[in-house]
């Protein structure tokens, strides 16, 4: 069986409207099993209890009609002559060979597939199949495809394992390959890139790293307050130019401009009653987020904390990321000239964000960005992630200082 690219995006896009169902085909039931079998004679990389494989399959993207009618293309509004046609198959194929990962994970008796946007998965011991429906055209033609072609490759491996591990090494493109390039090498191969250092400006940048490195992580004050709180929220709030802050407002209003607002009660405490805030400390609800003072994603707000620490309390900064390095340093700053005892999380990290030092990772474009930390070495303390195709566009030619990491390479099993 033998699909082109464009075929097997739509099967893909027609696939996804089956996901919250179950099924069962002995057809198809019946390729996944001899597909599995071959994979089983490779070895595979173990994630915890789970036996992973990952093969790529290349698809070729065709000629220009087996991209779509283009009639029906301007029809839609989509194009308007011939060349934007054109155009469009080679935007969204500008290779004659697409390479697509297919993983395969095994957990006790079910399968997992993932292909791109298909994920789906197969309980071997009861042939039901979940997340799609393969007694459908579309999801049938499809997985009947993918467990063909991913036969084969295996097959293919098995053969001369050597000569197939060489060929990947030596085809696979760049974009679907892990790397790794440090943050300056982007700033100084072009200004599309933002600078953290020129938006904190050379003065408080070196003044931040004088604080980072005489940073005492455990300095106290006596005790703690809601007022004394909220003062120091004013304070990271001041230090950043903020629409929504307006100096005459209160802490308290600042606060409710700027925070999360789920704060477990903290406002409803008497603001200059040290008792009344350690009680609520103690034995507030939870499940809130009184300490995200500028509200964000999981991974974009800024949390300024209170927290007991000996005999008294001690304030904790954090707001580790790209988006919001800048901010949080002019907090750590402007906390530092007032003489508050205040952590900053990730110091030493911030700081070489925040001057260049860092590596960036390179993550495959057919990978989601994110929670990629796992793929790259601890050593390498990579916590900024983007594709290549963003270096592409601004770069010509790539920026020196690039590194490739080598490809996982496949095994057979040992006899």
């Amino acid at each position: 069986m033998h699909l082109l690219s464009p075929e097997i995006d739509l099967l893909i896009e027609a696939s996804s409207r089956w996901r919250s169902t179950e099924s069962t085909c002995a057809e198809i039931l019946e390729r996944v099993r001899k597909c599995y079998h071959l994979l089983e004679k490779i070895e595979p990389r173990r994630d915890g209890n789970d036996s992973v494989w990952s093969l790529w399959v290349r698809t070729e993207r065709g000629r220009l009609e087996d991209f779509g009618d283009y009639e029906e293309f301007r029809e839609a509004g989509e194009v308007e002559s011939p060349e934007e046609f054109e155009e469009l198959w080679k935007a969204e194929y500008p290779e004659q060979i697409q390479w697509r990962r297919f993983s395969v994970v095994r957990y006790r008796e079910r399968l997992f597939f993932g292909l791109g946007k298909l994920h789906f998965n197969v309980d071997l011991e009861s042939g039901r199949f979940s997340e799609i429906d393969v007694t459908q055209d579309e999801p049938g033609k499809l997985v009947s495809w993918l467990m063909t072609a991913t036969a084969a490759e295996a097959r293919r491996f098995l053969e001369e394992p050597q000569t197939y591990n060489d060929e990947i090494a030596r085809d696979l493109p760049l974009g679907k390959r892990f790397g790794r390039i440090r943050r300056r090498k982007l700033w100084e191969a072009s200004p599309e890139f933002h600078r953290h250092d020129e938006e904190l400006g050379q003065d408080k940048l070196e003044h931040f790293g004088r604080i980072v490195r005489a940073m005492d992580d455990t300095g106290t004050v006596p005790t703690m307050t809601l007022a004394g709180f909220l003062e120091a929220c004013r304070i990271c709030y001041l230090a950043n130019d903020y629409e929504r802050i307006k100096p005459e407002m209160t802490p308290r209003q600042m606060y409710r401009a700027m925070a999360d607002n789920r704060d477990d009660g903290l406002l409803d405490v008497s603001p200059d009653d040290p008792e009344a805030f350690s009680h609520w400390y103690r034995e507030r609800q939870r499940g809130g987020h009184p300490w995200e003072i500028c509200r964000g994603g999981n991974r974009t707000h800024i949390s300024l904390y209170a927290m007991p620490h000996d005999d008294g309390w001690h304030f904790r900064l954090a707001g580790f990321s790209d988006a919001r390095a800048v901010e949080t340093a002019r907090m750590c700053l402007d906390l530092a000239e007032r003489g508050l005892p205040v952590a900053l999380d990730r110091k030493e990290e911030m700081l070489r964000m925040l001057t260049g030092e860092d590596f960036l990772g390179i993550v495959p474009d057919d990978l989601s960005l994110g929670y990629n930390h796992g793929d790259f070495p601890p050593e390498d303390r990579i916590h900024s992630f983007l594709h290549l195709y963003v270096i592409e566009e601004v770069c010509d030619p790539l920026p020196e200082g690039i590194f490739w990491y080598p490809l996982e390479r496949l095994d057979p099993v040992a006899p």
